[in-house]
């Protein structure tokens, strides 16, 4: 075990915002056992986030605000469904598991899309563009058919490169669009529990189908994403090929 990973993932702001929040909800109401429930929510948070994070690959920068961001989001969810009314737990029992296969898909988009765009910055597009340019002046000037053939050969490479790093660029979009999605509907999850502590009989059941539904469809939409990607070399293969 990784004594440094396992103190930051106890220690981390996400941890502290469990805690914060379920010390707060247990000042305002007085009801003894949200603390045990926040104990608990707390703990489950810092072990997701120790197994969830790899060690060596940390994200930095952009990628890492955008993961507190949505884990953040993620852990409002546990603590409002953690004090939610019984009826309401009972609807939503796939939620949780829904929530901690989010948190796991969420490092790993991140960690994909840092890698890509990290790739495709260490060429600009317009820096591609001169550089075949120059290679299709030298095919032309070359006065051998020796050399017209290899450079033939280097212009079919470049575009080849210049292609891929297109398709990655088209990746890293697909990504940031789909943790959008997942940050919406986290957000409006978050609502409809809220929401459903009014709400009685049929209607707790029919709002609670909704929530676990569009929470499933999400995942089935980044699941597929994940295959596509799947498909295609990582950006660190196409740097060895390239």
């Amino acid at each position: 075990m990784d004594a440094k990973r396992l103190i930051a993932s106890v220690g981390s702001p996400l941890t502290l915002a469990v805690s914060a929040a379920g010390g707060a909800t247990f000042l305002l109401s007085g009801l003894w056992w949200v603390l045990p429930l926040t104990a608990c929510a707390a703990a489950i948070v810092s072990a997701t986030q120790y197994r969830s994070e790899p060690a060596g690959e940390d994200l930095r920068g952009p990628y890492a605000s955008r993961e507190r961001a949505l884990l953040s989001q993620v852990a409002r969810i546990e603590q409002t469904l953690a004090v939610s009314k019984g009826p309401i737990r009972t609807c939503l029992e796939e939620v949780p598991k829904q929530l901690e296969d989010m948190r796991g898909k969420v490092r790993s988009l991140l960690a994909r899309q840092a890698r890509i765009d990290a790739f495709v910055a260490e060429v600009q597009p317009q820096d591609a563009q001169a550089a075949l340019a120059r290679l299709e002046r030298s095919r032309s000037a070359a006065r051998t058919e020796d050399a017209r053939a290899k450079y033939a050969a280097a212009l079919q490479n470049k575009g080849a490169e210049i292609e891929a790093r297109e398709d990655l660029r088209a990746q890293s979009e697909r990504i940031a669009a789909e943790l959008t999605e997942m940050e919406s509907a986290l957000a409006s999850t978050l609502i409809k529990i809220v929401s459903m502590e009014d709400l009685q009989g049929e209607a707790v059941r029919e709002s609670g189908e909704g929530i676990s539904l569009r929470l499933g469809d999400v995942l089935s939409a980044v699941g597929a994403l994940e295959e596509a990607l799947a498909q295609i070399a990582d950006p660190r293969q196409r740097r060895a090929r390239i």
